[in-house]
């Protein structure tokens, strides 16, 4: 919902006309980290406790390459996430 009021907000969805967009709509672009935050399985998220519950599933039951594609699963957005910040 966030991106859809930043787009009706700015009326474009290009990344490098978001300059500025934190002062003209701090809520929005909090609850966006906020859901990047969630997707990347950082505590205490609900993304945080199922990521943790289906790691000792995998492990407790030997299937490791389980484990491995869960853990990518949340290095991706965070990798990402870091990628494309307006610092680089």
């Amino acid at each position: 919902m966030s991106a859809g009021l930043i787009y009706a907000a700015l009326g474009h969805d290009r990344i490098a006309g978001l300059a500025g967009i934190a002062r003209a709509l701090p809520m929005s672009v909090f609850v966006f980290a906020l859901a990047g935050l969630a997707l990347i399985g950082v505590p205490p998220s609900g993304a945080y406790l199922a990521k943790e519950l289906l790691l000792q599933a995998a492990t407790g039951t030997g299937q490791w390459w389980w484990a491995v594609a869960i853990q990518a699963g949340g290095f991706l957005p965070a990798a990402t996430w870091c990628w494309c910040s307006p610092t680089h």
